[in-house]
């Protein structure tokens, strides 16, 4: 399985975990990443998909937070999703999404559990709930899913993250921690 992560370059250069820190190279922006496809955990029975467009400011969260999933798991990152994952998803054991959310001022990160729904009735684009009907109705089984939410305010063109989403980024790395270890 071929995943997209987003590879962050080190102050030396380097772009591997060997040679510099994940966690330390991470910028506040999003401006230094490159898209690499990469193979990650082949067996893994979970997935972890960011969606969302890092050129569009807090848009780009669910890739942020996919990509430093991939580190314990299968991630990948996509602006939108297509009916064509629904073959991926059917073998799995479970399947986390991540997504910007504009949510009212002071909301915090949400963790949701979802269950297969009705399609939005676009070929091209999908919710979360409605691929995972159209992996129930083509493979007859979808995985248990979850959908965590990311309060996001500043969606236009640009790279940065906003300061308010930076703010509520620990809680919704601390949801992630706990899906990946099976805690939510």
């Amino acid at each position: 399985m071929c995943c997209w992560i987003w590879i962050w370059p080190c102050a030396d250069g380097c772009s591997s975990p060997e040679k510099g820190s994940l966690s330390r190279s991470l910028p506040a922006t999003l401006e230094a990443a490159s898209l690499q496809p990469v193979q990650r955990h082949p067996a893994s029975k979970r997935l972890v998909i960011g969606i969302g467009n890092p050129l569009r400011g807090d848009d780009g969260v669910g890739a942020l937070l996919a990509e430093q999933a991939a580190v314990q798991t299968a991630a990948r990152c996509v602006q939108q999703l297509t009916p064509e994952l629904a073959a991926e998803l059917a073998p799995l054991d479970a399947v986390l999404f991540i997504d910007a959310w504009q949510a009212p001022e002071g909301a915090q990160p949400q963790l949701q559990p979802l269950s297969p729904a009705g399609a939005n009735g676009d070929s091209h684009w999908l919710e979360p709930a409605a691929l995972l009907a159209v992996c129930q109705v083509l493979y007859g089984r979808a995985p248990a899913a979850q959908l965590l939410l990311v309060p996001a305010t500043a969606l236009a063109h640009g790279t940065a993250l906003s300061a308010r989403l930076q703010q509520v980024l620990p809680a919704a790395r601390t949801l992630l921690h706990q899906w990946l270890h099976g805690h939510a």
